[in-house]
């Protein structure tokens, strides 16, 4: 039996094919989704790595089994599945490794209306019940005795959790999202001042290659310059995996060779976007999270802007500027999304609190921030737990070099990361 402790994580499951992590694997953790998560019918999506088709399958023969039908959206990017599981207030389940290398795979998981999943509020007892599932003892509730499908436990602090369905098995059915997602996205803003740009995208290969064409190539005044939209998890041409620099490289010198106006890169599950200017050179996430909040505040007044934690001291600053309130939670984590609007929202005046976010997850997160002692800006790399921390000062207006902050190295901007937020491939990632 694959070791289920070393492919859960905190936030998601991921492993390495077919060491850790296969379609018998996947099978017992959709029989111990559809036990927890209950209700009536999962959404199910995949992305364009080899094994991905094959797990998605064998997850939704699990849902299956427990007497739940399945809404098999096919190819998609991990908002897609979002999306899927807030207009149809569903559970749902993205197959995807994210920008991790070619041989990973995993599950990102969550309930009706895209809320999180975490350790906390269900992934540990879908952990639990899967072993049990592999290893095959009656089925059981924790800390009190089995109960039927969807009944609440006695010792499950409320979750629901039921015991292995004997009754008919559920059904599944294809449902194509990428219309509507494509629809939803441009509804998010008002296009009608839009001016023609033209827009080189690197989709890395990933999942970018399948969503950017329906998103913004139908009735907008862009040329799409595409780089590697070729849907190919093998990552024949670089990682899809736009946190490190060195794959900006032929995004940068596309965007110098065509004249664009923007670059956009993807990381392999088209869930994080990293942005190149008309240079060709990368805009710092923290600019686009204060572009963007100012922006959504010109809208909705007095919003609240929830941002990442790691971002520069300028994006609270903007927001208190505009009369609205920052909010950095102690480490950007699916815990802390708000759940995707669901279907009653959409058409009402109420939406939940704007959410940006600069650079998230991986193993390296590079922003730039300004000191709160010195008020110098520097750019800082933060790393996974126990590497050295580093800051590269920048030239401050006015100065011929580089000041250096006086006072002894600490972090800049920002109280040190929660190491739950930072992750090598084989630990936890938000990404």
């Amino acid at each position: 039996m694959a070791d289920l402790g070393s492919i859960f994580k905190a936030y998601d499951v991921r492993g390495v094919i077919p060491d850790t992590f296969d379609a018998d694997v996947a099978r017992a953790i959709g029989t111990a989704f559809a036990r927890v998560v209950g209700g009536s019918a999962v959404v199910v999506a995949h992305d364009m790595r080899p094994s991905s088709p094959e797990l998605a399958t064998a997850f939704a023969d699990g849902v299956t089994s427990q007497g739940l039908d399945v809404v098999f959206a096919g190819l998609g990017s991990t908002d897609l599945l979002y999306y899927g599981s807030g207009h149809l207030d569903l559970p749902g389940a993205m197959f995807t490794a994210s920008h991790n290398p070619a041989e990973y795979n995993g599950i990102k998981m969550c309930r009706a209306g895209a809320a999180p999943i975490s350790g906390e509020t269900g992934l540990d007892e879908i952990r639990r019940l899967a072993e049990e599932s592999m290893t095959g003892p009656k089925a059981s509730v924790e800390g009190g005795s089995p109960s039927r499908r969807g009944a609440p436990s006695t010792g499950d602090g409320g979750r629901r959790v039921g015991r292995e369905h004997d009754g008919p098995a559920g059904t599944v059915t294809e449902r194509e999202l990428l219309p509507g997602y494509a629809a939803y996205l441009r509804d998010l803003v008002d296009l009608s001042g839009i001016r023609p740009l033209r827009v080189a995208v690197d989709a890395g290969n990933g999942m970018g290659g399948y969503t950017v064409p329906a998103v913004l190539e139908q009735g907008l005044p862009l040329e799409i310059i595409p780089l590697y939209f070729e849907l190919d998890g093998t990552f024949p041409n670089h990682p899809a995996n736009p946190l490190d620099e060195a794959n900006l490289v032929d995004l940068r010198a596309k965007v110098r060779e065509v004249g664009a106006d923007i670059g956009l890169a993807f990381d392999g599950d088209a869930d994080r976007c990293f942005v190149v200017d008309e240079r060709g050179e990368p805009v710092p996430p923290s600019a686009i999270t204060a572009l963007v909040a100012a922006q959504e505040l010109a809208r909705e007044p007095g919003a609240t802007i929830i941002h990442n934690l790691i971002t520069s001291n300028a994006v609270p600053e903007i927001v208190r500027e505009r009369g609205a309130s920052p909010s950095a939670p102690g480490s950007v984590t699916p815990s802390s999304r708000p759940p995707w609007p669901r279907p009653a929202r959409s058409s009402a005046g109420s939406t939940p609190p704007t959410t940006t976010s600069g650079t998230s997850g991986g193993p390296t997160r590079v922003c730039s921030r300004r000191c709160t002692s010195c008020g110098s800006w520097a750019r800082t790399t933060v790393r996974s737990p126990g590497s050295p921390r580093s800051t590269r000062a920048t030239r401050r207006p006015g100065r011929s070099t580089p000041r250096w902050p006086t006072h002894p190295p600490r972090w800049h901007g920002s109280a040190r990361p929660s190491p739950a937020g930072t992750a090598s491939p084989s630990t936890n990632s938000t990404a």
